[in-house]
């Protein structure tokens, strides 16, 4: 089985990708309020934040009305 672990992920979001994720239209500037709220936001998460991921190969996937069941897992949409 495959397995991945990362403890420290680089999780430095380029702003046009930041802005996207936040909701806002391709492309759109922030200004104001939003502006202030995102860069209090992104600075939080540089001094809190503990990313992390962990990844394994699935033994079984099943897809059927609605429903991905990985490893006997259900997900629903």
């Amino acid at each position: 089985m495959m397995e991945f672990a990362d403890t420290f992920p680089d999780v430095n979001v380029p702003p046009e990708a930041y802005h996207r994720l936040l909701g806002f239209p391709r492309n759109w500037v922030l200004s104001g309020r939003s502006r202030e709220l995102a860069g209090g936001a992104r600075a939080w998460f540089a001094r809190n934040g503990r990313p992390w991921v962990y990844a394994r190969q699935a033994e079984r996937l099943e897809i059927a009305d609605h429903t991905i069941c990985i490893d006997g897992i259900p997900f629903h949409q």
